[in-house]
């Protein structure tokens, strides 16, 4: 089965009742993209910064988005992008979920929409689960993702993109309980369990 068609597009309304348009990402959609990582505050690169936003970082990402290796969207106002999430390595079992909103419609509605767009998109293609990670001080996101049905797992060691390595929350979102949790993200990094062995 394959994920979302490349053309297909999904409604998404604000809090304000503005309609947005969420779609695949593709090549063409560099420069939209390229934007919108420049245009985000440094709070919000703080909490959200999955990769650079050059041209050499940007294409790969957005041919394996192309080619269906990975399910990346971007949330459009016009040809403006105003967020942009995804779930990599589509492959695995439990793929990697990432989401960020630009500053002006944070607080929008819109996280919660687009999660649920990925988790369904998840469960459709037959995944056993989704597995996120987020920075201990991000607690916004962190009860967001709560409230979806993440629980946390344990930690992860993840390279920033500006260098260096911060220790962040690892999150899974179970779709299939009988299915065997592994012990490491869909990118290899390893899980470090909480230190009670329970999940919160």
């Amino acid at each position: 089965m394959d994920a979302m068609k490349l053309n297909e597009v999904v409604e998404l309304v604000t809090r304000q009742g503005e309609t947005l348009q969420a779609r695949r990402l593709r090549p063409a959609d560099r420069q939209a993209l390229r934007r919108f990582g420049e245009s985000l505050s440094p709070t919000t690169t703080g909490v959200f910064l999955p990769h650079h936003y050059d041209d050499a970082t940007l294409e790969p990402i957005l041919r394996r988005s192309e080619a269906g290796d990975d399910l990346t969207l971007g949330v459009f106002r016009g040809s403006r992008i105003v967020g942009y999430f995804f779930l990599w390595y589509l492959d695995q079992a439990f793929p990697l979920l990432g989401i960020g909103l630009h500053d002006d419609y944070q607080g929008a509605g819109l996280g919660r929409q687009m999660m649920n767009l990925l988790v369904a998109e998840a469960a459709r293609l037959g995944r056993d689960g989704i597995d996120l990670t987020t920075l201990p001080t991000n607690d916004r996101a962190f009860r967001l993702y709560q409230s979806v049905g993440f629980r946390q797992i344990g930690y992860v060691e993840n390279p920033r993109a500006g260098g260096g390595v911060t220790v962040e929350r690892a999150l899974r979102y179970t779709l299939n309980p009988a299915a065997a949790a592994p012990g490491h993200l869909a990118n290899g990094r390893p899980v470090r369990e909480l230190a009670d062995g329970s999940a919160r």
